[in-house]
């Protein structure tokens, strides 16, 4: 596949792994196929989940787990080289080439968590915002926001617009408000906004939309004109 594709494919979930090595299958990024048209990446620490679907053309593909140290060190290597790369999975190893270029991995044993079954299908509430505008409040809220890093998601009775609100007992209390377009039930929750951080970086599309099922239950983000890239992260009542 395009050496591009695969980094990309990485570079947009691998994030969402856990750090610690307490249960292998999850500091790792999981790669399948639903059929032979697609490559799904996706990767979870529990709290929250990236999927990332690319078009390419399998023959017979294996689901594979590849290590979280084993990812970084493939993004040093093929990172920004043009050309295909070439994936050659083994029972419990992979090879990763290019060119001139081999390297070779151990694969985490174990089964990724069947995340599909936990992704709603139903919504509440839905809202478009810009991703600049909303990362930037988000930025701003941050500075006060407790060692839990939460902050409080609003929509206004109006549906146009959205507060970021966030209160500290040191440092006090920010509340921001932003243009936005809602739809569905008013709502407050709160999340942990590195978490939000992290995926907003990997959609490219200017406006975002942010996807709610209920109190108490994970906000979906994906972007309006991609819908290659889903990003799951369960709200703070449930830490």
């Amino acid at each position: 596949m395009p050496a591009r594709d695969f980094i990309s494919g990485l570079k947009s979930v691998m994030y969402a792994a856990s750090l610690l090595n307490i249960k292998p299958e999850i500091s790792s990024v999981y790669i399948n196929s639903d059929d032979k048209n697609t490559i799904i990446f996706a990767a979870t620490d529990s709290f929250r989940l990236a999927e990332k679907k690319i078009n390419q053309s399998l023959n017979d593909f294996k689901n594979i787990l590849i290590p979280l140290k084993s990812v970084s060190e493939i993004l040093r290597i093929f990172d920004g080289r043009e050309g295909n790369i070439k994936l050659i999975p083994d029972k419990n190893q992979i090879m990763v080439s290019m060119d001139n270029i081999k390297f070779i991995s151990r694969l985490t044993e174990g089964v990724f968590p069947d995340y599909r079954q936990i992704i709603p299908n139903k919504f509440t509430t839905d809202i478009i915002v810009n991703k600049d505008l909303f990362l930037n409040s988000l930025k701003m809220a941050s500075v006060f926001s407790g060692k839990l890093n939460e902050v409080n998601i609003i929509t206004g009775s109006d549906n146009k617009s959205l507060t970021i609100n966030t209160v500290n007992s040191e440092s006090g209390e920010h509340i921001t408000n932003i243009p936005a377009k809602i739809t569905g039930d008013e709502l407050k929750m709160s999340f942990n906004h590195k978490y939000i951080f992290d995926c907003l970086q990997q959609i490219p599309s200017l406006d975002i939309i942010l996807r709610f099922s209920g109190d108490g239950k994970p906000l979906i983000i994906i972007g309006v004109d991609d819908n290659s890239f889903q990003y799951l992260v369960m709200p703070m009542n449930n830490l």
